[in-house]
């Protein structure tokens, strides 16, 4: 009889179930109803219907294409529905008091239904909410939805809080943003109510994601400012996690498992930013990573790193060991002949950039002046003089107004002891040095502006001019012989203004628009000197850069 009676008593909830669920017009989703039949505990099942109805009205997709009118009569049907779900919740956690599950619903639909028409309860009554919310969360700290629902409620009554009440909702949010796809719907929210944006980057979790999408926003805001330094703080937590990953790789390497530490090492090196701050983890993931055959997405971002590390070998120390430099170029795919060339010579593989350089016998294109400069400095150094001179022979004129053209020939001239030809090379040297350029001395790769600088004088600083931006603007970031000065805003008609060490010799200067559209840079000058003491690259993260 009592089997029979508990049989009975289920089948009539089971009936409840479904016609409430029909009458509030939420029908639960084939899967979740099916799992409601099937459930055994009839508590249980109650519960799983207040959960559907709470998911069914987060989401915001049923209001597509409903005029305003009608999307405000529904939000009154979804607050009577919510508030259905939050009296089941209740029931439920009268018999289930430690069920966080029921904590979880009764606060989060007692929130949602007030919040959806403006109900003043959601403030003068928000114990009704909160206090679910936080049993939920310290019954279950490891389900995000508590925590989540807390946050959401805290920023949508932020400017009515109190200072104490605000110190605690810190907390919750700091906890809250912990979680990627939380801290990805709320953090535009957090912006609009941190009352400064230290206190904004302040709850912001030390991680690379978390601060690219940061910059995403406030590049959706126009927010030059706050964008730039969302990138400064995006590339130190990039270095920081990398590192972590470095240290990982050569942990696992050291226990005898290859194949993951292999695709960390990879992952350390094609992730690195085109910096001379992480030349050091370059380099250490590169020569320690196993060899291999290497899938083409991360070829062709190492490709990209061999190009970075080639062009400051030409103005600069190279960033990495020759051993290194090889290893990097083998990781790569299918490299044009004047690059694989001129990354053996930078190698010290003088017979390997030859033997590339007669295959290819092209060598008279412009591709391959880099490459035959190159070469021409390093035989000179080699005292094999007669090569070098062939070498600089063959370089394409449209090279040989370059700077590196000449201080190649100066450098001959010097070996050879050529005093008519060093004469001359000193004198196109002269003539090239400058402190200011024009608009039209720019260059272009894919899309992003170059500079080649021959300065005569130390310089403390560099002023760039923009000659065309967006209306809205746009963000740049600005590169000095691979070493990122900083991210500055710019505007049509404006000079950004950067701090920068310089001493005389041949520098490459680089522009990228990372965000807001297309730049074109108009003239630059050096300013000051370096008497004020020179910045190491590890300095010039541009807190003094900005918009004048």
């Amino acid at each position: 009889m009592a089997a029979i009676g508990a049989c009975r008593s289920w089948e009539t909830g089971q009936e409840a179930l479904a016609g409430l669920a029909v009458e509030g017009g939420a029908p639960l989703a084939p899967a979740l109803g099916a799992e409601v039949r099937r459930e055994p505990d009839l508590a249980r099942a109650w519960l799983l219907l207040a959960r559907g109805i709470l998911a069914t009205e987060l989401d915001s997709r049923r209001w597509t294409g409903l005029t305003p009118s009608e999307i405000q009569a529904d939000r009154a049907r979804s607050a009577e529905r919510l508030g259905g779900a939050a009296s089941i919740a209740a029931e439920t956690l009268a018999v289930r008091p430690a069920a966080a599950d029921a904590a979880m619903v009764l606060g989060a639909a007692t929130y949602l239904g007030w919040s959806q028409v403006r109900d003043p309860r959601l403030i003068q009554r928000y114990g009704a909410w909160e206090k679910p919310l936080q049993a939920a969360l310290a019954m279950a700290p490891q389900q995000r939805e508590p925590g989540r629902f807390l946050a959401a409620a805290y920023l949508e009554i932020w400017p009515l809080l109190s200072a104490a009440k605000r110190d605690a909702a810190r907390g919750v949010l700091a906890a809250a943003f912990r979680e990627p796809d939380t801290f990805h719907r709320l953090i535009g929210t957090w912006l609009e109510v941190a009352p400064d944006r230290e206190t904004a980057f302040a709850l912001v979790p030390d991680d690379p994601e978390a601060w690219s999408r940061l910059g995403e926003v406030f590049s959706q805001r126009h927010d030059w400012e706050g964008m730039g330094e969302a990138r400064a703080r995006w590339r130190k937590a990039l270095r920081l996690h990398l590192g972590a990953d470095l240290v990982e790789a050569e942990a696992r390497m050291g226990a005898g498992d290859a194949a993951t530490a292999r695709a960390l090492f990879l992952a350390v090196a094609s992730r690195s930013e085109h910096d001379v701050r992480y030349a050091g983890l370059l380099s250490r993931a590169l020569a320690e990573c196993p060899p291999g055959p290497v899938e083409s997405v991360t070829a062709a971002k190492l490709s990209e790193q061999l190009e970075w590390v080639l062009d400051r070998c030409q103005v600069t120390d190279c960033p990495l060991p020759a051993t290194t430099l090889r290893r990097l170029t083998r990781f790569c795919r299918d490299l044009p002949a004047p690059q694989a060339a001129l990354a053996a010579l930078e190698a010290g593989d003088l017979d390997g950039a030859e033997r590339l350089e007669r295959r290819a016998q092209a060598q008279w294109s412009e591709p391959w002046a880099p490459y035959l400069v190159a070469k021409a400095e390093l035989l000179v150094a080699r005292g094999r003089l007669d090569q070098a001179a062939l070498a600089l022979d063959q370089v394409h004129r449209n090279w040989q107004g370059k700077p590196a053209y000449w201080l190649a020939r100066r450098e001959l001239a010097r070996a050879a002891d050529d005093r008519p030809a060093e004469v001359t090379a000193e004198r196109q040297v002269a003539a090239l040095g400058a402190a200011a350029w024009p608009r039209t001395a720019w260059s272009w790769r894919r899309g992003q502006a170059r500079l080649e600088m021959l300065t005569a004088v130390p310089a403390a600083s560099v002023s760039i001019g923009i000659d065309e931006a967006p209306p809205a603007g746009a963000l740049l970031e600005v590169r000095l012989d691979g070493a990122v000065l900083g991210s500055v805003a710019a505007t049509a008609g404006a000079t950004v203004t950067l701090a920068a060490s310089l001493p005389p010799g041949l520098h490459l200067l680089e522009i990228d628009s990372v965000a807001g559209g297309s730049v074109l840079p108009g003239g630059v000058a050096l300013a000051g000197s370096a008497a004020a003491g020179p910045a190491s690259p590890g300095g010039l993260e541009a807190p003094t850069a900005g918009l004048r």
